[in-house]
């Protein structure tokens, strides 16, 4: 048996997680919008209509109480000549009265009964839904630590590369193993500062829509939770905020673009551009390992740091900056010029070669 596992792609194992996510997302927008309606609809029926009917019957019980007693007082007048008074106009006006009594009662009644079937209804919808709750509050969850664990498992093995002891003969074929540890980094999840390249950069760059899909690109509220367990630590925000750079304050109500189903990666890369528009920031947020964005949302900038308040001193970066954020680690800061100004180290520009 051979010791050997063959990984034709870690992607397609991201993709179904990501896809589960995707899933998971809107089945639990449809679950809430499908409750918020419920909510909605109980307390139009309970406090609304049934409140609005009820003070119906008693304004139209006094109307008819109070006709009755026009209609007794007329008949008992008597005319000057001992005759009696025509009541035609005080029977209308009871005979009117009693209709939208006896209408008024009809609909308090309709509006208990359905009160009472819409209860039940309700009751029996969350007796239905409650195995698909069930599912999202634990099972997805737990088939998603799995994937993740397995992802790392598959990345670790894959990064190892061939065994020593088993070398690649010159010029033969290359094992499943090592053809995936030739992958660039730029697609591997390696944390190392390594793991990009300067030429990976620009590729980022390359990626971030152009100004008329920008344009297109509406603002809306976020029906997602970016992830919570990767913020960025307070070392990495003060090393953010102490680099040598004129901060820029940003219009909370500015639109930041991302890419579709990016919410559900730890690593990131965010690049301010120049604004599409007065309502844009020029903010980005796209896939880190290059993968092309299948459409695009926006966000206001108040909304999105109530999501990554940690991503606060990296929205005050300038026109033209790059961060890459890994989880609670910012990876990289590169200037307009291509320099990297975090990590601290000798200089480098995305012009350089890495050859040279």
């Amino acid at each position: 048996m051979s010791r050997f596992a063959r990984v034709d792609s870690v992607d397609a194992v991201k993709e179904l997680r990501a896809s589960l996510c995707i899933f998971a997302e809107d089945v639990q927008v449809g679950l809430d919008e499908a409750e918020a309606e419920i909510r909605q609809t109980a307390n139009w029926l309970k406090q609304d209509q049934h409140a609005y009917w009820k003070a119906q019957v008693r304004k139209y019980s006094e109307l008819v109480t109070r006709a009755k007693i026009a209609l007794k007082q007329k008949q008992q007048q008597k005319t000057p000549l001992g005759g009696r008074y025509s009541c035609v106009d005080e029977k209308k006006a009871l005979a009117a009265a009693q209709r939208r009594f006896e209408e008024s009662e009809q609909k308090l009644a309709n509006v208990c009964r359905w009160l009472r079937r819409f209860d039940e209804e309700a009751f029996n919808y969350r007796g239905v839904v409650q195995g698909l709750n069930n599912a999202l509050a634990a099972d997805i969850p737990k088939a998603i630590t799995q994937l993740d664990n397995m992802i790392g498992s598959l990345e670790s093995y894959v990064s190892a590369g061939p065994p020593s002891e088993e070398p690649a003969i010159a010029g033969g074929p290359v094992s499943e193993v090592g053809r995936e540890s030739q992958i660039p980094s730029m697609a591997r999840s390696d944390t190392t500062s390594a793991a990009f390249s300067t030429e990976n950069y620009q590729l980022l760059r390359n990626m971030t829509p152009p100004q008329l899909v920008r344009n297109k690109t509406r603002i809306k509220k976020p029906k997602f939770s970016w992830i919570k367990d990767c913020e960025i630590s307070k070392s990495q925000r003060e090393a953010v905020a102490g680099l040598d750079v004129d901060s820029i304050s940003i219009d909370p109500g500015r639109k930041v673009v991302i890419a579709r189903d990016v919410w559900h990666q730890s690593r990131v890369y965010l690049e301010r551009v120049e604004p599409s528009s007065p309502s844009d920031s020029g903010w980005y947020v796209g896939f880190s390992d290059g993968r092309k964005a299948k459409g695009y949302r926006a966000l206001r900038i108040d909304d999105l740091l109530a999501l990554r308040p940690d991503w606060d001193e990296i929205l005050k970066l300038p026109k033209g900056y790059l961060v890459v954020v890994d989880g609670g680690t910012v990876e990289a800061v590169i200037d307009e010029r291509g320099e990297i100004l975090h990590p601290a180290g000798p200089k480098q520009s995305s012009n350089e070669s890495g050859g040279k």
